[in-house]
């Protein structure tokens, strides 16, 4: 597994968030990865058409919801949905997040919920945490660069 010696991240608002990462991975390869958080669109029809428009050239993709609001997890499965539509079956990752330092039990059922889900689509599960300097999210990126990279070989 690969290590992200240099992350440059730029911002920029349109009614949603989208980060651009450029990601040096070797001293002659750097890759851009864009993130797109469609999270404040998502129940919008104004944005029907932007969303399937970004779907559609995408390599792999992040799913994130939020541990402690189990209905985020019941959403992100109809949007992976959505982005099948346009991709086809690609990479993806789900995260569990957590924001706040709650009772770790209380999360188990989603959390067991997440990992059998992501099994039966021969994907990976990982949970990070922003009170915790956003824990395994650099190691999330670099799973997902693996199995793009992975994909384009075979």
């Amino acid at each position: 597994m690969q290590s992200l010696p240099e992350i440059h991240i730029d911002k920029l608002v349109i009614g949603m968030y989208i980060y651009t990462l450029n990601v040096r991975l070797h001293e002659h390869e750097v890759i851009t990865i864009n993130l797109w958080d469609l999270g404040a669109i998502l129940n919008t029809r104004l944005y029907t058409f932007i969303r399937s428009t970004l779907y559609t050239k995408s390599l792999g993709v992040i799913f994130i919801f939020n541990l402690d609001y189990p209905e985020s997890f019941t959403e992100m499965k109809k949007l992976r949905a959505e982005v099948q539509e346009f991709t086809g079956d690609i990479p993806f990752l789900l995260i569990g997040h957590r924001p706040i330092p709650v009772d770790e039990n209380s999360a188990q059922t989603i959390t067991d919920e997440a990992q059998s889900y992501t099994d039966a689509q021969h994907s990976r599960y990982i949970e990070t945490y922003a009170y915790k300097d956003n824990t395994n999210f650099k190691e999330a990126l670099i799973r997902l660069i693996d199995e793009i990279q992975n994909m384009k070989i075979h």
